[in-house]
């Protein structure tokens, strides 16, 4: 049986994938409050000493492990369009650095296709933030508004 997390599978995907400078990452378990370990840097020790984080009752530590499987659903994305002129400008945009932006761009002005890979993008980062957290014995609960 999982146990519950107070904490949605955004927040779990973006620990997950987000920005690597940001860092590592925990949940609050009392909150579930996402913290990148960015967050906690610039906070400092006045609201977090070191030896807390190391409470497993208290926080849950996320692994960032970069934008790997988010440029892999571009590259998976890519195979469904089937407009070929936007196949190649989509193709050309995956090449180098900034792949994530020229892509998302080229995206935002055929309308349909960058809704449409947004839910894609979405479910796809859903999906890993489940299995990861199934993986580690709890399933998201969300939590509610205050």
């Amino acid at each position: 049986m999982l146990r519950p997390i107070a904490v949605t599978l955004e927040d779990i995907a973006d620990l997950l994938e987000g920005d690597l400078r940001n860092g590592d990452g925990y949940i609050d378990l009392q909150t579930g409050m996402p913290w990148e370990q960015s967050m906690l840097d610039d906070v400092g020790s006045d609201m977090f000493d070191e030896d807390e984080l190391e409470d497993s009752d208290r926080w849950f530590f996320v692994e960032n492990t970069g934008s790997r499987s988010g440029y892999r659903d571009m590259e998976d994305f890519l195979d469904s369009v089937v407009d070929e002129a936007l196949v190649e400008k989509l193709s050309i945009a995956l090449a180098g650095k900034g792949a994530f932006r020229r892509f998302k761009d080229v995206l935002f002005d055929s309308g349909y296709e960058f809704i449409r890979y947004r839910m894609f993008s979405a479910e796809r980062k859903r999906g890993r933030a489940r299995q990861w957290l199934s993986n580690k014995g709890y399933r998201s609960e969300e939590r509610s508004a205050t």
